[in-house]
């Protein structure tokens, strides 16, 4: 087949795309994970050249639904990834050394006269070499926007492939694996299948202009009751799965039908029914065992893909239910069992009634000791109870804001010796919460007032000694930039330039005194208190943010307010 049919098949199928990205993946060899490259809808003609060149030597595969996202190379995305909707498909393997399912049409031809029988002709059939391909076109593809448009598409992607599924078995008896996950990947039309030594190709053998829209598939749509897997946050499943993890798999097979075939059977069992039995078994205590177990007598048993099979469904917590094992794979055990999911028939916990909760500890019944504001010295617990008693607030906040001033006027004058040879700091972590407009600022400007006063007075006392050692730095800065220059052209000693240098690395400028800095981001505050050093502090940085953080940095120690709580962190 000519490229341009490979070419002109991407173009219709992605004629209406919108900006999603299109993935066409290779494998190597069997078991090697799939590599994948990304295109848009703009990139058609390169994506078509790309997917021959890649199917003359591997099985390349078209990823029909577009990601919302670009993924890597490694990634094919699972159904949450997909952004949108392209087409309806179904994939229908044909009998041969390709498949181990025996309940399979014989030939291309009845599976071309099945496709009749269904309600809506495909847009294209595609011959894959060892099964039939069927597209449904959309005249627009289905964005999906949120959990619920993904909940519905997906409902009736399943719904119309389980009543195709089901008419086949019906009438036929042919039972054809399910494939209408949103990131299905299908064999690119133009490509080479190399699954069998025929390696026959992949062509398409039916085109027409038949475009369909979601609604046209509604009344095939499944109900979320006869969803493929029950999802353990459901309400009304949560006391059936209460128990994960527990009870015997080998049990479990004794009492369920459907598990007894995939045990019996599992030489010729069909991927679909093996898992949803590993979904089942991976609940119970001695799943990982009995899942092996009924897994080796498959002619091509892997441990490595089998376990990863196991982990996948002890991870994804999702059990397939009976509803979908009857329907979709059409597996009818004749029972009534009044179970949602085999995993159920060992779950007597539920029979036995609703599992009893303990009564929860509410949030608001606790208990606190009382603020022990006798505990400090007399001038500051008085000034706390009458600050307190102006601003009509608990002593405990007025309180705690004043351990944090007393944290602030220690810094640098005391150690505590934890034991010999461990000297710290006077450190204090206070937190002070109380919900909006509960008077937490005017305490703290309460408690701040002799700080502020004394930062005045000494500021005020000392200006002049500021501002002569800012313009000796000025000066200084000047003469190593004049003697840089004269220096470079000879007119002046190295000598004399090494000496300015020197006296402007030993200068420490002469700083107003700032004890903490109002209004800070946590951004902020790390550099500040990487410019703090034995002097005072002259910036006051004030920033946009949603909590108030005055900080207090007296020399390298940082002791901080916010509005919602009072916390003195000296930095030490």
């Amino acid at each position: 087949m000519a490229v341009t049919d490979t070419e002109r098949f991407l173009n219709a199928l992605y004629e209406n795309a919108g900006d999603g990205f299109i993935g066409v993946s290779y494998l190597r060899g069997k078991g090697d994970a799939p590599i994948t490259r990304w295109f848009t809808k703009d990139h058609v003609s390169e994506m078509a050249d790309y997917a021959m060149e890649c199917g003359r030597q591997y099985n390349t595969c078209l990823n029909i639904n577009p990601r919302a996202s670009v993924l890597d190379n490694y990634h094919r995305g699972l159904s949450a990834d997909v952004g949108e909707v392209v087409a309806f498909i179904g994939d229908y393997d044909i009998l041969g050394p390709a498949h181990v399912q025996t309940k399979l049409p014989e030939s291309r031809e009845a599976v071309l006269d099945f496709l009749n029988e269904l309600p809506f002709p495909p847009s294209f059939i595609v011959s894959s070499g060892n099964g039939i391909h069927a597209y449904w076109l959309l005249r627009q593809p289905y964005r999906i926007r949120d959990g619920t448009g993904r909940d519905y598409i997906e409902s009736l992607l399943d719904g119309f492939e389980a009543y195709a599924i089901k008419l086949a078995h019906d009438n036929h008896g042919w039972v054809f694996d399910p494939v209408a996950d949103l990131s299905r990947m299908l064999r690119v039309p133009g490509t080479t299948n190399f699954k069998t030594e025929e390696r026959p190709q992949c062509e398409i053998i039916l085109e027409s202009s038949a475009r369909y829209d979601p609604l046209d598939f509604e009344p095939f749509a499944l109900s979320a009751k006869s969803s493929t897997n029950i999802d353990p946050s459901d309400e009304e499943s949560d006391n059936d799965f209460v128990l994960m993890g527990k009870g015997s798999g080998r049990e479990l097979i004794d009492k369920c039908p459907f598990l007894q075939h995939c045990r019996d059977d599992a030489a010729n069992l069909s991927e679909p029914m093996w898992y949803a039995a590993i979904t089942n078994l991976a609940m119970t205590a001695d799943g990982q065992e009995v899942v092996h177990e009924i897994s080796r007598p498959y002619p091509k048993y892997d441990y490595r893909e089998t376990q990863a099979k196991y982990r996948h469904a002890v991870e994804e917590d999702k059990p397939v239910t009976c509803d979908h094992i009857k329907n979709v794979l059409c597996f009818n055990c004749g029972r009534d069992c009044g179970v949602k999911a085999p995993i159920s028939l060992i779950r007597t916990d539920k029979r036995a009634g609703p599992q009893e909760w303990e009564t929860p500890i509410p949030f608001d019944e606790y208990k606190l000791p009382e603020f022990p504001i006798d505990a400090l010295p007399p001038p500051i617990a008085d000034y706390a109870i009458a600050l307190a008693e102006h601003t009509q607030t608990p002593v405990d906040m007025a309180g705690t804001c004043g351990l944090s001033v007393i944290a602030l006027g220690m810094q640098g004058k005391y150690e505590i010796e934890a034991k010999p040879g461990w000297n710290e700091p006077p450190n204090l972590f206070e937190l002070c919460i109380m919900p909006p407009s509960e008077r937490k600022s005017p305490v703290e400007n309460g408690m701040l007032m002799p700080v502020n006063g004394y930062e005045a007075e000494y500021n005020a006392r000392h200006a002049a000694e500021f501002e002569m050692s800012q313009v000796r730095k000025r000066m200084l800065e000047r003469q190593q930039k004049a003697l840089e220059e004269q220096v470079s052209k000879g007119k002046a000693d190295m000598s004399e330039l090494e000496r300015v240098v020197r006296e402007l690395s030993e200068f420490r400028e002469k700083k107003p005194l700032k004890l903490y800095a109002d209004d800070i981001t946590t951004e902020k505050l790390v550099s500040l208190m990487g410019k703090a050093e034995d002097g005072p502090q002259s910036s006051q940085p004030r920033a946009a943010s949603s909590i108030r953080w005055p900080v207090f940095i007296p020399k390298m120690s940082t002791s901080m307010f916010c509005s919602k709580a009072t916390l003195a962190i000296p930095y030490g």
